[in-house]
């Protein structure tokens, strides 16, 4: 499986072209994501012409107590959600790798 590797600074949302089966995304929080459970930290639409909308896309993050949830999966893209579970507020210019593969 061929992997590869991305830096975004994000706000609301982003996207990224990776065309790969796997892929790593090293992303910087722009502003401050606050304490309360399950709230939304970030979208990354990512796109690859290696994904296929049967496939199972996976997800983890690099910093515990954020949540990944995976969704939208169709041929060519998927979004990928970050959910603050941390107990904490997680502070303006955080950085987090998001790692994923599509099975």
């Amino acid at each position: 499986i061929t992997n590869t590797t991305a830096t975004h600074d994000i706000g609301a949302g982003s996207s990224d072209t990776q065309n790969v089966r796997a892929g790593s995304v090293t992303v910087t929080i722009h502003g401050t994501i606050s304490a309360s459970a399950g709230t939304t930290a970030f979208n990354l639409t990512i796109s690859s012409d290696k994904v296929l909308a049967t496939d199972v896309v996976v997800a983890n993050s690099s910093v515990s107590g954020v949540r990944l949830s995976v969704s939208a999966v169709s041929a060519g893209s998927f979004v990928i959600t970050a959910s603050n579970y941390t107990g904490g507020t997680i502070a303006n210019d955080s950085t987090m790798v998001v790692n994923w593969i599509a099975l």
